[in-house]
């Protein structure tokens, strides 16, 4: 069914796009106002000689004008106070200012930048109208319509610089609104086709007795076959081959999109060790690309009913797999012997059964759509709008305005009068409200969000998703701006297990997470590199970020700490004993264990790396950027670039120190490298290392051979010198506590975060205030989230 009006004015929601942004840019720019005379003296007197008309830097003071209309203009300025106040310019090597010349220039041009930026936030607001992001979308049409169905694929992919939550990276064109129909079609079909369904389907494969399956037994290894081994309630897996076990194979694939309950009889079969049952989902053709579900640990001789509930899409199927398969005690393959008579660790299969599509529905316009037959009988326009009017207070997310409910009345109106059938007159006026500015923006008025707004703020800030009955309900009687119910709600939400969708999309923009599957580990250099631990290394980071928000741990546990999370995979990869099973927990760790703290953690070590070799640089920069909030400048031109040597000719220190000969890298480089080499102690999967791996030169060249003595020592920018990783984190741990700077990129980091909107100027004082307040008291990270949420720059718009 692919029903909606053409009445939906694709322009309208463009020109309303284009408001916003107009709105947010300001309505002229102004003439040229007069430098302040401190800072044109401080100017003259000791930065002319270095940014000219006659020198090669990218800042000209006799060309720049003080117009701070203008948005270039105002953010070169505020460079120049940063630079200035940091200390970073004038360079030590040239003469210093006047030190009250300095501090009189300094507090001129903060108070011109203060209040222009406080004129623009009066004038238009801290903050414009953001857009529901992919996910914020998809979860809301979950929600809404209760279904699981995939629709993240159907819209244009967002922008990887910042948040995807920021204004800035967030466009509005013909393809987001044809992606918007798309999604929404297939949301509102998947919903109906949901609901009509009767009871829930239950499938079970029967691996021994299926058909499909007993084609393999008896082929010979080089055509596909000789991996199995039936049995009279089995089938053994002796390692793994996708294409014999995939169940639309031997009968199951999903009808409909929706949640289905899986579980699996399974056994170890001959295992001398741990082995592991593997559960993936695939579609059609990719099998070569299955996305990974679930792991199952199984001790020698144990069996085991797996249990786990999947969200699957139409056609979607599930595919066993099987890994940590010991060959024989011999040491011969199962290509050698057969598996007859195979001797080496199997895994034996005996059902898989999967109930579902399991039904949660909770919306009635949908429940109506399916069960009643609208076309067979005259439906006048009231019945219409009764039925459309708690749908769409329900998707706009606030009390209708006389103005929603006209927009929506006189289409239903329209397509009454030109005998359309009532069916498809709803389903164009759900679309409509689907794909309406007043559903895809948040918006609200400058100064305070009313209750609705801060309660839809709240809850997509910390549950991707719109508010729940509670959060509404406060809304409804206007409670929740009084201070304490909204610690009250606060708390209650970082509390529920939704809080992990923010924990998980926070960290995978913010650490860059996102990018772990940029590069894929070379299988001859890291073999040990598998989906199971790609999961681990991200649930760590996550499942770990999650506990310090909860437990009100300080931003020093960022740095380091005596425990982190993992499983038995993980805990492989950490030279850790005693930890079984695939389930993550919180793991005490030794004391002169180098683990702890965000740097240890294997998911960065992965996404700062390339798939042979690691890099200082990159890594360096990365605990400038994201972990201190230092992003440091783009190269020179004539900077170069460094190129990975996996043959070991020379180490990567070799020849970074010959990069950093040329003075132009050397300015940036003081500050870059110094993290980069307290982190080569870590390979490219998270692998503590003495040595580097590399790729022999000649012989054998499926196996690794090792290199070069890794040297992971240096000295910080402040002269601190230390002997490798751990006493890294010493230096870095001290200068946290002397600076706070860890803390203030983590509280801007949430703020951009939660508002959709950068740090302005006038924004600084308030976000000093609150890092000021939790360092004066020993506060943790749930502290942070209350001071955020409870300040202006969450509260007002």
């Amino acid at each position: 069914m692919r029903l909606y009006s053409n009445r939906l004015d694709i322009r309208a929601l463009l020109r309303n796009s284009l408001l916003i942004f107009l709105t947010w840019v300001g309505h002229s720019l102004l003439s040229a106002s007069e430098l302040p005379s401190p800072v044109n003296k401080l100017i003259s007197s000791s930065c002319l000689d270095c940014h000219d008309a006659e020198t090669e830097t990218r800042l000209d003071f006799s060309k720049l004008n003080f117009q701070l209309a203008d948005t270039e203009n105002f953010r070169t300025w505020v460079q120049v106070y940063d630079q200035i106040d940091s200390g970073a310019m004038p360079p030590k090597k040239k003469s210093r200012p006047d030190p009250e010349l300095r501090k009189r220039a300094l507090r001129s041009l903060e108070n011109e930048l203060k209040a222009r930026s406080r004129a623009q936030q009066a004038r238009f607001g801290r903050a414009g109208w953001r857009r529901l992001t992919n996910l914020e979308f998809e979860n809301t049409l979950h929600e809404l319509l209760s279904i699981t169905t995939p629709i993240q694929n159907l819209l244009p992919s967002e922008s990887t610089a910042g948040f995807n939550s920021s204004i800035a990276n967030q466009e509005i064109s013909a393809p987001h609104i044809q992606g918007y129909l798309k999604a929404t079609d297939r949301a509102i079909d998947s919903a109906i086709a949901l609901q009509k369904s009767r009871r829930p389907r239950v499938v079970t494969v029967n691996y021994p007795k299926s058909r499909y399956m007993k084609i393999w037994h008896d082929k010979p290894y080089s055509r596909g076959g000789d991996n199995t081994r039936p049995l009279e309630d089995a089938v053994v897996a002796f390692k793994r081959t996708d294409f014999i076990w995939r169940t639309d194979r031997n009968g199951f694939k999903a009808k409909l999109p929706g949640r289905y309950r899986v579980t699996g009889v399974v056994r170890a079969y001959q295992a001398r060790s741990t082995v592991s049952f593997l559960l993936y989902k695939a579609n059609g053709g990719q099998q070569s690309q299955p996305s990974f579900l679930k792991a199952f640990d199984l001790e020698p001789n144990q069996a085991r009913t797996i249990e786990l509930t999947v969200e699957l899409d139409k056609d979607e199927y599930l595919l066993p797999s099987f890994s940590n398969l010991l060959p024989q005690p011999d040491g011969r393959s199962l290509f050698q012997v057969g598996a007859k008579e195979y001797l080496g660790e199997g895994i034996a299969v005996r059902t898989l059964t999967i109930k579902g599509p399991l039904r949660e529905s909770k919306s009635s316009i949908i429940a109506d759509l399916a069960r009643n037959d609208f076309d067979s009988k005259t439906i006048e326009l009231p019945k219409i709008m009764s039925l459309l009017k708690p749908f769409m207070t329900e998707a706009l997310r606030r009390p209708l305005k006389p103005s929603d409910l006209d927009l929506i009345k006189e289409l239903v109106v329209d397509q009454l009068e030109s005998g359309k059938p009532a069916t498809e007159i709803i389903l164009s006026a759900m679309r409509n409200i689907l794909t309406s500015p007043q559903f895809l923006y948040f918006v609200s008025d400058p100064g305070r969000l009313d209750n609705f707004a801060l309660a839809n703020r709240l809850s997509y800030f910390l549950w991707k998703s719109p508010p729940d009955v509670t959060l509404r309900d406060e809304a409804e009687v206007g409670q929740l701006n009084v201070v304490g119910n909204l610690r009250e709600q606060v708390d209650r939400l970082i509390d529920s297990p939704r809080f992990r969708l923010f924990v998980r999309d926070f960290a995978a923009q913010w650490l860059r997470l996102q990018d772990i599957d940029a590069t894929t580990p070379d299988d001859v250099l890291y073999p040990e590199y598998n989906d199971v631990l790609r999961q681990a290394m991200l649930d760590e980071t996550v499942y770990y970020l999650e506990y310090l928000f909860r437990e009100n741990l300080d931003v020093t546990y960022l740095i380091d700490a005596d425990f982190t999370f993992l499983n038995r995979e993980l805990a492989s990869q950490y030279n850790l004993t005693g930890v079984k099973g695939q389930h993550m927990r919180r793991h005490p760790l030794p004391k002169f264990n180098p683990r702890g703290g965000l740097l240890a953690q294997a998911a960065i070590h992965k996404v700062t790396a390339n798939g042979t070799a690691t890099s200082p640089v990159r890594r360096g920069n990365f605990v400038l950027s994201q972990l201190l909030g230092i992003p440091s400048p783009p190269p020179p031109p004539e900077a170069g670039t460094l190129e990975p040597d996996i043959r070991g000719a020379t180490t990567v220190r070799e020849r970074l120190e010959a990069h950093r000969q040329q003075p132009s890298c050397n300015r940036c480089h003081q500050f870059i490298d110094p993290p980069g080499f307290a982190l080569e102690s870590f390979d490219p999967i998270g692998r503590f290392r003495f040595k580097y791996r590399q790729l022999p030169v000649r012989g054998k060249s499926n196996r690794f051979v090792l290199g070069p003595a890794v040297d992971s020592s240096g000295v910080t920018s402040s002269g601190t010198s230390f002997k490798g990783f751990k006493e890294f984190k010493v230096a870095l741990l001290g200068k946290e506590k002397e600076t706070g700077r860890i803390l203030r990129n983590l509280t801007e980091q949430l703020v951009v975060y939660a508002t959709g909107t950068e740090i302005q100027f006038a924004d600084r004082d308030r976000i000093s205030e609150i890092v000021e307040t939790i360092r004066s008291q020993n506060g943790g990270l749930r502290n942070l989230l209350h001071l955020i949420i409870q300040s202006k720059l969450f509260t007002h718009r």
